[in-house]
């Protein structure tokens, strides 16, 4: 869903730009018109959800393993191993945690509805 709206978002960037111009302002210097102005700030927009989506996703269970069960039905990959041997996996050379659980990370962003239900931390760092 987010790269159809970045698509359309630079569709209308692209509408935009070819509005932008410079206007005369006060005392003989120019300004930029409000197409101008509204395209750069769309163009942060996008760059700011293209880094969103670049973002790693990132969590720890407070309260249990990870297993079946214990987090939503999405595709997920060690990213630290668990600071308890006993969950660790087998022949994993991944550092390991400073979490009891360890750190995994998802295919996509969990909901705030998921992080809860699941007692899931993300990490932020």
């Amino acid at each position: 869903m987010t790269p159809d709206i970045i698509a359309s978002l630079e569709e209308v960037l692209e509408f935009l730009e070819g509005q932008a111009d410079l206007d005369d302002g006060d005392y003989g210097t120019q300004a930029p018109n409000r197409a101008l102005t509204l395209s750069s700030q769309l163009q942060d927009a996008i760059y700011a959800l293209q880094d969103t989506l670049k973002r790693p996703n990132h969590y720890y269970n407070r309260l249990r393993p990870v297993g079946l069960g214990t987090i939503p039905k999405v595709g997920w990959t060690w990213v630290e191993q668990p600071a308890s041997e006993a969950f660790r996996p087998i022949n994993s050379d991944l550092p390991i945690s400073t979490r009891r659980y360890g750190v995994y990370s998802t295919d996509r962003p969990l909901t705030a509805d998921e992080l809860y239900a699941f007692e899931i931390n993300e990490v932020t760092q």
